[in-house]
């Protein structure tokens, strides 16, 4: 009988990822993750970086949980269909106890209420989604501006309101 060596418990779980190589970005889907690590599944091929950013889009939350990782190991995988993919098991390195604290919190969610209210939220997320991507090409042609760079300024935004919003509710805390 083999011994668990793992530090952490893991969770099943479909969570669309980006990953953030030195020359680019792919997408992916979390299969399974831990407060360690995570095995990731991706159409494209890996690049050859050591370690990298990793975005995790937890439906229930707005901003991704953000980590530096490392690669333990990949994997091609060919599913039932013979469509060819890769799996690759990595480890936190850097994470924020911040992003820490809300990945705990989906997936102690996720195993209290398993993928019921998820799916309702992922259907939810995905029209929202879709309607911001529409608005965002129309704003993009009506602007004469590339969709990307629209989307780019949005995000910087967004993530400097958030900020903002953490200093200030920090100040609360403080006095």
């Amino acid at each position: 009988m083999r011994k668990n060596r793992r530090k952490y418990s893991r969770i099943e779980a479909a969570w669309p990822i980006n990953i953030f190589f030195s020359d680019g970005v792919i997408e992916g889907e979390v299969k399974n993750i831990s407060l360690g690590g995570a095995l990731i599944r991706f159409l494209e091929p890996p690049k050859e970086d050591k370690a990298f950013d990793f975005l995790i889009e937890i439906p229930e939350y707005v901003l991704p949980v953000q980590a530096t990782v490392e690669k333990v190991r990949l994997n091609n995988h060919v599913s039932n269909n013979s469509d060819l993919s890769y799996e690759m098991a990595i480890r936190f390195t850097d994470i924020s106890e911040e992003d820490l604290s809300i990945l705990c919190k989906a997936m102690e969610c996720k195993i209290r209420t398993g993928n019921r209210h998820l799916k309702a939220e992922k259907t939810q997320s995905s029209t929202i989604e879709k309607a911001l991507v529409e608005s965002m090409e129309k704003l993009s042609i009506d602007l004469k501006r590339p969709f990307k760079c629209l989307l780019e300024e949005a995000m910087d935004d967004l993530v400097k309101k958030y900020e903002k919003n953490q200093l200030i509710s920090e100040k609360e805390a403080v006095a």
